[in-house]
């Protein structure tokens, strides 16, 4: 208890007396109880208790009014995340696949060090798998394909479509620079793996636009 339960009673003399109730209620305890006690009640003082229970608006309790504001709050910052989040769309990722009509062609050739007779068909798959995934280029992304080898050289091309309006992405987006960057960047991170069957070198890659030679 927070509030002395002892009751003091004045005897003819005026001193205090203790009342014999007052000691059965509150058996001694020792000074462990009596500092959990005084913790306790330094948190949470009546007074305290009292101004939360007090009523501010209808039946509503002031405790009742602080709960309702903080889940007002997480309301009010949930709304904001989520509309940031909606307007951070650009809109470019809205786009119609339907409306992409023209071909954009690249065809190039790679060295390799591998005598893997599947060379060509692991090559094929690997083009479709770094173009398709890529953030930039998936959406254009038509198909590839790789010629027979001449030797330790692998012919490839790759074909891309776009929409009518498509000055910008020839210019940046489906560039020259961007689409080889893109592959070369695939082959010397898998230049790393020593598990690469491959053994493509890409210093040796080349890479122009026209898809002269190309059958799609």
């Amino acid at each position: 208890m927070c509030v002395a339960r002892g009751r003091v009673q004045q005897d003819a003399d005026g001193d205090g007396v203790e009342s014999d109730e007052t000691s059965r209620l509150d058996p001694p305890v020792g000074p462990e109880v009596t500092a959990a006690r005084a913790v306790f009640c330094g948190f949470w003082p009546l007074a305290c208790r009292r101004k939360l229970n007090k009523k501010v608006v209808g039946n509503l309790r002031l405790w009742m009014v602080l709960i309702l504001l903080i889940i007002f709050i997480a309301l009010v910052i949930i709304i904001s995340i989520l509309t940031c989040s909606a307007a951070r769309q650009e809109p470019e990722d809205q786009y119609d696949v339907s409306s992409f009509v023209l071909r954009r062609l690249f065809r190039g050739n790679v060295s390799s060090n591998s005598t893997d007779a599947a060379l060509e068909d692991e090559f094929h798959a690997q083009l479709n798998h770094v173009f398709q995934s890529s953030a930039a280029l998936g959406r254009y992304f038509n198909q590839s394909r790789t010629a027979s080898r001449k030797g330790d050289v692998v012919q490839f091309c790759l074909h891309f479509h776009m929409p009518v309006d498509s000055a910008r992405l020839v210019n940046f987006t489906l560039s020259l620079e961007m689409v080889s960057n893109v592959l070369l960047q695939h082959l010397y991170d898998r230049g790393f793996e020593e598990a690469d069957r491959l053994k493509l070198d890409p210093a040796s890659l080349s890479m122009e636009e026209g898809g002269s030679g190309c059958r799609f």
